[in-house]
């Protein structure tokens, strides 16, 4: 597509205005010229292709719209950051509803950007369908002007079938069948790749040729015989020149580049746009594919023989941004595992850390808006969302993990990122390889970065643009089945300078959504009836025996607890012994009997297990080391019942069982000096300390649960108890086990003696109580108790480990409003399993309990879940007194 060069100077004289666009979004019924069966899309004004959509900078974009489709649709602007209008960026439920099936709304959108963009539906993924053009927002005081014609390249796949029946296809149960026996087309500029039409270049003139990539699926290529290419602009982005033979394109991004004409006009050339064949079957003439195009000097001039079309990938390491901004300092970091996973119905989903985006019932503006300090609360746009609360102008790492089979394009909404770092793991050798940018270097900036197959990405972005924004996966297959997280940046800013039109409302309330209020429109941490997380593991979530010990613990003696140790086991027993085990092996290949009373707790650390005993003592062992005799011993006058370390192994902690001096108390000891504790907190609790726990993301953090019902937090860069006690949350019971959960371990829950299970926030705000676990039983789900509750960072799901009285283990995920029954495992055990050690990545467990035997379960078919139990109640928690001058935002 050509734009005339006079047209540049023609905008500078021009002021900044209105740029108007009135679209009536409809079904068209076409196949858009190719090859195809036509199939129903989604046009403007009842026609194809949309209109190109030019502006200049400091204009601003006005879009009506009328919906003429039966269901809602949303315009996204691809690359606008949007700020101070998040209520603009185009996604259901999460910036507004949608506009409703036969209403207006218009779009009021500053352009303070300039670069190639594109406009695209951003509801049920009706880009897929067609609802996509190209938008191009000039700056007169471009730093690379060119000097002849410009031209635009918009490059997309036309499928046969609509998003509906490829979703349709994808969600077949069992290994899904990718909906490739009906393969697209290739459109370029609106019409067949196959007639694309030619340019004209002027000799010694500079020309600017903008590619735009509106594909769903497949990467491309851009290449011109015989020319460079000198990149000046990535997504919207002035960059400092490259000058490159070829320029690869992933679905979402933008490239503008300059090419000089050669002097003379002896000879034409051609301009070639591959479709490549890269993760997708070979389809011939579909992938790959090839579409030429003539560049034209002369029309008598005869044309240039390239001996080869040149290929490869950018790199973006070595490319500059022109803002000349270097490398950010990260406040904060995030690891994000770009992979699919499988239901329990062994339906196939994508998602971001095994989370499968689900919208929520209220769009996350408004739940920002309206939950007050709630707002920094992430559990707040539910768990299903996968949410982050960014404080105001904190600088966000994020490393974007790709191990499956798919390269991903991963687009952020709202900002433009950094790419700092890229690399490689080999799984096999464990090699790590890894590029930076050089020092003094101003990384490259763009909004959609290509995270090939078994490769990561950092990138970083300054969290200055209040509002809430989502990423994703711009394959939109990925993105229709959950490849998506949420970044609410600064939620307190956008309470104060936030002030969304009446009409986004007013488009809600036509379809009855709610626009205030948590992910399900509720006051407090009720979500019901909002979606739930989905249960989504790695493979197959199926575990089945796969070896039962024949070795025994010993006349009449129980395994009490297992624990992963490495690549394999440890376990403790009645018989004070602590046995160590190969994975999947029969017989221990270590025992260690130390203690002379009963072991309460055994934890690992990296080359150390770890033992607490009611003779008082934890003993460390180094397991590169032989023999029984521990390395270090850490001694107490009472009973040590719990422990744990630190994160950042300064601090080892323990608590203890209530004395005949009726005192119950968490002790603290220096890990390098054994011996005596060095301090000590005796006024948290009043009876026994049955649980320590220190908080996996925040050195200084810890929990204690006790007997007396109380789960307490401290602050451990806090001297004095009074004020290290942070929050108080009264369970009502007696507490047998506690610990964090979630991705920032802001979340605690807490089972007791009484098998009852609750959830609370770390600021003693309770979530969930589900009472007596025992009533699963009345839902098809046989619990006579709880063996013991798991958070899985991976997935950032809680999981609750029950048995029955016959030895039967139970697996549900605990939601934020119910449990989900994943699998019952049978015939490992006889009686009451007392642990469970569970790989969940890597697909194996094992159990111990009071009939001495060693059960070893391995991944295979996939279970039924039962039906899932009732929903929980909640009601506020309790703080410690005192506690509400020393509140920290949990952001």
């Amino acid at each position: 597509m050509r734009f005339a060069g006079c047209a540049l100077l023609l905008a500078a004289l021009a002021q900044a205005r209105d740029v108007t666009e009135d679209w009536d979004i409809t079904y068209v019924t076409t196949n858009r010229g190719l090859d195809q069966t036509p199939k129903r899309g989604i046009g403007v004004n009842g026609a194809f292709p949309l209109p190109v959509v030019e502006a200049e900078i400091g204009d601003t974009l006005v879009l009506n719209v009328h919906n003429s489709l039966d269901v809602p649709t949303s315009l996204h602007a691809h690359g606008l950051h949007q700020r101070g209008t998040n209520y603009y960026d185009g996604v259901q439920f999460t910036t507004e509803c949608g506009i409703a099936p036969g209403a207006n709304f218009t779009y009021r959108i500053p352009l303070e950007q300039s670069g190639t963009y594109w406009i695209h539906g951003h509801t049920m993924e009706q880009n897929y369908d067609g609802l996509r053009t190209p938008l191009v927002i000039r700056d007169p005081k471009d730093p690379y002007p060119a000097d002849a014609d410009e031209y635009l390249f918009a490059v997309e796949d036309w499928w046969p079938i609509t998003i509906e029946e490829t979703i349709d296809i994808l969600h077949i149960p069992g290994n899904p069948v990718l909906p490739f026996e009906t393969p697209p087309g290739t459109l370029i500029n609106g019409g067949p790749g196959n007639r694309t039409g030619p340019i004209r270049f002027e000799p010694g003139k500079t020309h600017r040729i903008r590619l735009v990539s509106m594909m769903s699926l497949p990467l491309w290529e851009f290449a011109i015989d015989d020319h460079q290419l000198q990149i000046i602009e990535v997504d919207g982005a002035a960059t400092k020149p490259k000058v490159v033979d070829v320029v690869r394109m992933a679905p979402g991004q933008r490239v503008s580049v300059l090419v000089t004409a050669k002097a003379s006009a002896a000879e034409n050339y051609q301009y070639h746009i591959t479709v490549l064949q890269e993760y997708v079957p070979a389809i011939p003439g579909v992938y790959p594919a090839q579409f030429d195009g003539s560049v034209v000097y002369s029309p008598n001039a005869p044309m240039h023989v390239a001996a080869a079309i040149p290929t490869g990938p950018l790199s973006e390491l070595d490319m500059e941004s022109l803002d000349y901004e270097p490398a950010m300092v990260p406040d904060r970091a995030l690891f994000v595992n770009i992979t699919a996973g499988y239901s329990p119905a062994a339906v196939l989903d994508e998602s971001l850390s095994l989370i499968t985006y689900r919208n929520p019932l209220v769009p996350s503006v408004f739940s920002a808006l309206t939950t007050g300090e709630r707002a920094i609360n992430p559990v707040t746009y539910g768990p299903q969302t996968n949410a982050h609360v960014v404080k105001y102008g904190e600088v966000v790492e994020v490393l974007l993990w790709s191990p499956a089979e798919f390269p991903h394009p991963m687009h952020l909404h709202g900002y433009s990122f950094q790419i700092v770092e890229t690399g490689r793991v080999n799984d096999t050798t464990g090699e790590h390889t890894r590029r930076v940018p050089a020092q003094n270097f101003s990384p490259l900036k763009r909004d959609t970065v290509l995270v090939p197959t078994g490769e990561y990405v950092v990138v970083r972005f300054r969290a200055d643009n209040p509002g809430a924004w989502i990423m994703h996966c711009h394959f939109d297959w990925h993105m229709a089945l959950g490849m998506n997280m949420l970044f609410v940046v600064a939620p307190r800013e956008m309470q104060r300078t936030l002030r969304v039109p009446p009409e986004v409302g007013e488009q809600c309330r036509r379809q009855g959504i709610k626009t205030s209020g948590n992910a399900a429109g509720n006051n407090g941490y009720d979500y019901r009836p909002a979606p739930e997380l989905p249960e989504l593991l790695a493979n197959s979530p199926g575990l089945t025996k796969c070896a039962l010990s024949p070795a025994r613990a010993g006349s009449g003696a129980y395994i009490y607890e297992t624990i992963r140790l490495g690549q394999g086991l440890a376990v403790s027993t009645s018989s004070l012994e602590v046995r160590v085990y190969e994975r999947f092996g029969a017989a221990p290949v270590r025992t260690i009997k130390h203690h002379t009373g009963q072991i309460t707790q055994i934890r690992a650390r990296e080359n150390s297990l770890l033992s607490s005993s009611l003779d008082g003592q934890i003993a460390v062992w180094d397991v590169r080391q032989a023999g029984s005799a521990p390395s270090m011993v850490f001694r107490s006058s009472d009973p040590v019942l719990s422990f744990d370390l630190s994160a950042d192994d300064t601090v080892l902690v323990g608590g203890t069982q209530l004395n005949s001096d009726y005192a119950a108390k968490v002790l603290f000891w220096d890990p390098r000096a054994p011996g005596a504790p060095v301090r000590a907190f005796e006024d948290s609790h009043s009876d026994d300390v049955t649980q320590i726990q220190c908080s996996p993301s925040a050195p200084k953090r810890l929990l204690s649960g006790s007997t007396d019902g109380l789960v307490c937090t401290f602050d451990l860069g806090q001297p004095d108890e009074d004020d290290a006690l942070q929050y108080v949350a009264n369970t009502g019971a007696s507490v047998a086990r506690c610990g964090y959960f979630g991705p920032e371990s802001q979340f605690i829950y807490a089972q007791s003696d009484m098998e009852t299970l609750q959830l609370w926030t770390s600021e003693a705000t309770r979530l969930a109580d589900f009472g007596d676990v025992r009533g699963l039983s009345q839902s098809g789900v046989p619990v006579d108790y709880i063996v013991k509750c798991e958070y899985n960072a991976a997935s950032q799901r809680l999981y609750m480990v029950a048995g029955t009285n016959d030895g039967d283990i139970q697996l549900l995920h605990v939601g934020a409003a119910s449990m989900e029954h994943i699998q019952r495992l049978s015939s490992g055990h006889s009686g009451v399993v007392r642990g469970f050690a569970w790989d969940l990545d890597a697909g194996w467990a094992a159990s111990g309990g009071e009939d001495g035997c060693l059960a070893w379960w391995s991944r295979a078919s996939q279970a039924q879940p039962a039906a899932a139990g009732p929903g929980p109640s909640r009601s506020p928690g309790t703080a410690a007194a005192g506690a509400s001058s020393r509140r920290f935002a949990p952001y």
